[in-house]
């Protein structure tokens, strides 16, 4: 049974961010949808770190991912993106280093949505009152760093699986982000290096005035901290899977990472039988979403 229940848990993530990310970049009305880079490289990060716990193992499956189309849908062929083809150089030439963004719109965005296995792979947080270790702390962070080494990179992430994580505790939406933010805000208040980021999350210290925000104060920009702020938004002001997804598609901007972000958030909320049938059933290339989630699952044995 817990085989069982975690390999749902998996298939959820991983079908929640892909047809999240289907629904934002197919046009309307398509009869069939692929999913796109934030889920192949979730995948590459499930698969090589999940699987065999090794961070070299990311990497070599990026590199595949470009070079030998590794968890890329038959019809698809598309750009990696600046910072993970950096990444990659570095790694093929035997350094070890991210690449390093400094620039507060530009630090590692996409990283939020290779983020979403780490929450599986964590386990569920089932109790409040809790402290955030560092060991675990220290898996986040390194999972970010394989790509980018941004504060507000790594502070976004942070919150996003710890709201995964308290979601697989079966707390409720509402309280899985409440507590995500009060959690991660109390492990980095004390470091100066994350003070900046934690700033940019003034909006959501309040959460009923930040569900009242109008669309227009919304967006999804090339930023991390926005991004996770988005798929809140959309997650807490949307009743099921559906409208979470087209309330973030509406937002405009990288619509396909919130997509992505919210999506995988919304599938841990309201489970496989949440995600509109139609929507599964335009899905193309389910089969890799399958296997990786299946070997996600063989760790709770």
């Amino acid at each position: 049974p817990a085989f069982l229940i975690s390999a749902v848990r998996c298939y959820c993530l991983g079908l929640g961010l892909a047809v999240g990310e289907a629904e934002a970049i197919a046009p309307d009305g398509a009869d069939q949808k692929s999913w796109s880079r934030s889920t192949g490289l979730c995948l590459c990060t499930a698969d090589g770190f999940l699987c065999e716990k090794n961070y070299g193992g990311v990497m070599q499956n990026f590199a595949d991912f470009t070079e030998n189309l590794k968890f890329v849908p038959p019809e698809k062929n598309f750009y990696i993106g600046d910072d993970v083809a950096a990444a990659i150089e570095v790694y093929k030439n035997g350094g070890k280093s991210c690449k390093y963004r400094a620039g507060t719109e530009d630090n590692g965005y996409g990283s939020v949505v290779r983020m979403i296995p780490v929450a599986i792979y964590l386990g569920e947080i089932d109790f409040l009152e809790c402290e955030l270790g560092h060991q675990e702390m220290k898996i986040i962070h390194d999972t970010v760093r394989i790509i980018n080494n941004h504060s507000f990179s790594i502070v976004a992430c942070s919150i996003y699986v710890t709201i995964g994580r308290l979601l697989l505790g079966g707390f409720s939406t509402d309280q899985s982000i409440y507590e995500a933010i009060k959690l991660v805000s109390r492990y980095y208040s004390g470091s100066p290096v994350y003070r900046s980021a934690l700033l940019e999350l003034r909006d959501l210290y309040n959460m009923d005035i930040f569900r009242l925000l109008p669309e227009a104060a919304i967006f999804g920009s090339e930023n991390s901290v926005r991004t996770v702020e988005a798929a809140i938004w959309c997650l807490i002001n949307s009743e099921n899977y559906e409208d979470c997804v087209r309330m973030a598609k509406k937002l405009g901007g990288a619509s396909d990472v919130v997509c992505s972000a919210a999506g995988g958030l919304a599938g841990l909320c309201y489970g496989f039988e949440g995600i509109p049938e139609g929507w599964i059933r335009r899905l193309k290339s389910q089969r890799e979403i399958k296997e990786v989630s299946k070997k996600m699952a063989e760790r709770f044995k």
